[in-house]
Formats: C-alpha cells, sequence, structure tokens
C-alpha cells in the first residue's frame, strides 16, 4: 500500500491539507525526481478534480494480469501516491485495516491514525486494549465517525475522536472543542460510552462492531 511513496512528501501533506501542494512539494528537497513527479502529476490532477477517475483507472490496472513485476510495482506505487493525495492523510487505509478484525489490521490501523502503541489487546466484538487501557467503544466510534465523513458528513467530528482515542490510550488530557480546558482520561472514556448508547440505538446497517 506505501510502495515508492515519499515520507518527507507525505509529511508536507499531511501538515498542509487544502494548501498549494505543488508549490510545496516543488520547494522539497532530497526527494527522488520520478517520485516527486507523481506527487506533483497527482497534486495537479486533484487540483483540477480529476483525481478521482485517476485512482479508480489505476485500480483496475492492478486488479489485471500480465504485468511483469516491474510493471506492477509501478502501478502500484502510482495508486499508493494518486490515494493518499486523493484521501489527505491514511485513514482510509487505516479504516480499512481495522475492518479486518484482526489483531495485526488492528495494530496498523492504529498507527496510521497516529496512536501510540506499545501493547496491544484484541478481541474481535468483545475488546480493543492499547497501552493496558480499553478503548473498545472509542475504536468503534471512530471507525462509525470515518464511514459517516464518507458519506458527507461532518470529517471534523472523526479527527476530534481520533484525538479522544489518542489521548486515551496515552492517559494524558485532552483539551475540549470547546476549549474550557483539559479533559482527562475518565472523562474521555466516560464520552465514549455515552456515545456508544446513542450508536445501539441506530439500525444494525448503521453500526460496525470491531
Amino acid at each position: 500500500r506505501f510502495h515508492g511513496r515519499s515520507p518527507t512528501l507525505d509529511s508536507i501533506l499531511r501538515s498542509n491539507p487544502g494548501v498549494d501542494l505543488v508549490r510545496l512539494f516543488s520547494a522539497a528537497e532530497h526527494v527522488d525526481k520520478s517520485t516527486l513527479d507523481l506527487y506533483l502529476q497527482y497534486a495537479q490532477q486533484r487540483e483540477a478534480g480529476t483525481l478521482q477517475k485517476q485512482v479508480a483507472r489505476l485500480s483496475k490496472r492492478l486488479a489485471e494480469k500480465g504485468f511483469t513485476e516491474k510493471q506492477h510495482n509501478s502501478f502500484l506505487q502510482r495508486f499508493a501516491i494518486a490515494r493518499l493525495l486523493l484521501a489527505g492523510s491514511d485513514a482510509p487505509v487505516a479504516i480499512e485495516a481495522m475492518l479486518q478484525k484482526t489483531e495485526a489490521g488492528m495494530h496498523v490501523g492504529l498507527v496510521l491514525l497516529g496512536v501510540r502503541v506499545r501493547t496491544l489487546e484484541y478481541r474481535p466484538g468483545e475488546s480493543v486494549k492499547v497501552n493496558g487501557r480499553e478503548v473498545h467503544e472509542l475504536v468503534n466510534r471512530v471507525v462509525q465517525a470515518a464511514l459517516q465523513s464518507d458519506q458527507g458528513q461532518d470529517a471534523a467530528e472523526f479527527e476530534s475522536i481520533v484525538d479522544l482515542l489518542r489521548a486515551a490510550v496515552e492517559g494524558r488530557p485532552r483539551k475540549q472543542p470547546n476549549g474550557d480546558g483539559p479533559q482527562d482520561d475518565a472523562a474521555a472514556l466516560s464520552e465514549a460510552a455515552g456515545a456508544q448508547e446513542g450508536m445501539q440505538e441506530r439500525p444494525e446497517e448503521d453500526h460496525l462492531e470491531l
């Protein structure tokens, strides 16, 4: 999924969403020219509104057979870069990994969301314990919010819940959205539990349990 991507350019994208990426990428140093050219090409397509079609085309090519390993790797690199630029972050890949409902997939998904994972205990449908802290309900909220943002709902809620998850697994206070002061770990988990009650009232097809 990450074949041929540039950590330098990925960092620029994550730190500057919605900014003139062509200009920022062009100013980057110590980046392989062929890789830089792909980032610039797809950044331009994103600005033109044609990147989604390009990602779909690349996805179809990857599913085809008959390519050499070199050709396949080239398509894989293009797809990885184009998809990242289309999404603006690794969040879609993270959610896909978590939806596999395996410990490896959960670990990858959490790390991609910026969660500092030192230890992980995962029992699908029952428990997600990160660094000794139970965050099963928060993880479910993250996935639910991601799916809702894909359907056009507020993506800011997704980012807020991810921040809540990061704070909870590190046992640190989290500043509340209204700026009234920090929210401690217990409050964060309490908020997650309260939200879970609301999730249980939704129709079954609207809720995924990890």
